[in-house]
């Protein structure tokens, strides 16, 4: 069963941007992981302060910052979950832009 968790991007001490993408991705507020049953992420929206979808991944090339197979929670107790309908709305808004 998937679940959706919403991550703080503070808790990330990113190093000095060098592309415009690195900045994109540092200036975001956090993050809502869709995770597998494994607690891997599969799919990631990048949401900015004003809760705007700024990224979504894997989407074409881009296979996003989180969405790889290595990266598992242990746990997903300590973080708010979201709605599987609101991260598909929001997912299939911004894809369909």
């Amino acid at each position: 069963m998937k679940t959706i968790i919403k991550y703080d991007n503070k808790l990330i001490n990113y190093e000095e941007p060098t592309t415009i993408k690195d900045r994109l991705i540092i200036s975001l507020d956090y993050w809502w992981l869709e995770l597998d049953e494994n607690n891997s992420p599969t799919r990631e929206l990048g949401f900015s302060k004003d809760h705007q979808v700024q990224i979504a991944a894997p989407k074409e090339e881009d296979f996003g910052m989180w969405c790889n197979p290595e990266i598992q929670f242990e746990s997903t107790k300590d973080f708010e979950t979201v709605l599987i309908e609101e991260f598909d709305n929001k997912w299939d808004e911004f894809v369909d832009e």
